[in-house]
């Protein structure tokens, strides 16, 4: 075997025993994005991986290429029609597994197969050429849309949406969700909502047990769940003479009114005292007396 991954006679080997290399992708060149280059390039690699298919059992991008091949008419890769390939590249999911674990062709051998960049370069080019879709785009804010269906009285719309055929349909019509997919059931006591309480429980061990600046932001950090920058801001506003005091206020008065509201009974008396939020002037000693 020579380094070049053939043997005496010049014929690629099948495997490969040297590490791994991953080289760069030129996404600053213009080859980069020409969509006739890339069409020949995923035509190159899909044939090589139509002669292995050990990857098979990996992500359903592959079972997606191998089924083209075969229900073509010629049970080669040239006879699937290249408007199918974003079909397979829709299924890869960049998580890296075919290069590290499975494909005997990675670089430094010859064919040089980086399934995984050559799908995230298709991504690029799709992206530049046609833009992401709403579904794409919606699915992909989790924060956004994980806090708008968790907001107390949307969050029962959106579960009782969820369980609606009619609904399911439309959703799958525009954000592409299949209506049998199980969805993930919101909650408005979210574990970001139980975990605003630590911010008193911080101010009290700076103020009244006087623990060190740098216990308390590890304790934002662990307890609460905050990053090391919002630690040190939580930090800045309860060492505040002005805004520390609000430190109680605001995870305080947001456990009162969720108690206040939710202790209504059923919906409908649970909106009413939602739309009395909006509309009075409340006192938090006449919330109180309501919740009991």
């Amino acid at each position: 075997m020579n380094e070049a991954g053939s043997n005496d006679r010049g014929i690629p080997r099948e495997g490969n025993l040297e590490a791994p290399t991953r080289h760069p992708l030129d996404w600053t060149s213009g080859e980069f994005w020409n969509h006739a280059g890339l069409d020949a390039e995923l035509e190159r690699v899909f044939e090589i991986c139509h002669g292995c298919r050990r990857c098979v059992s990996l992500c359903h991008a592959f079972p997606t290429l191998f089924d083209l091949v075969d229900e073509s008419t010629t049970m080669e890769v040239d006879g699937v029609d290249k408007a199918d390939y974003p079909r397979v590249v829709e299924q890869c999911y960049l998580c890296d597994l075919c290069y590290q674990t499975k494909c005997p062709y990675v670089p430094p051998h010859p064919w040089n197969v980086d399934f995984p960049h050559l799908m995230l370069r298709a991504k690029a080019v799709h992206f530049r050429e046609h833009g992401a879709p709403l579904g794409a785009k919606v699915l992909a804010s989790t924060t956004a849309v994980g806090k708008l269906a968790s907001i107390p009285v949307v969050v029962e719309a959106v579960n009782w949406g969820n369980r609606q055929p009619l609904l399911r349909a439309a959703m799958e019509g525009t954000l592409g969700v299949h209506r049998d997919a199980r969805v993930p059931e919101y909650h408005a006591d979210t574990a970001k909502r139980r975990l605003r309480g630590a911010s008193g429980d911080a101010a009290l061990q700076l103020h009244v047990a006087k623990r060190s600046r740098e216990d308390v932001v590890r304790f934002l950090e662990q307890e609460a769940l905050a990053t090391h920058e919002r630690a040190l801001k939580s930090l800045e506003f309860i060492e505040h003479p002005l805004w520390r005091t609000y430190v109680f206020c605001y995870a305080g008065g947001e456990r009162l009114l969720s108690q206040w509201v939710e202790s209504a009974g059923d919906k409908t008396a649970q909106h009413a005292r939602f739309f009395r939020l909006l509309t009075e002037q409340i006192t938090p000693s006449g919330i109180a007396a309501d919740s009991v």
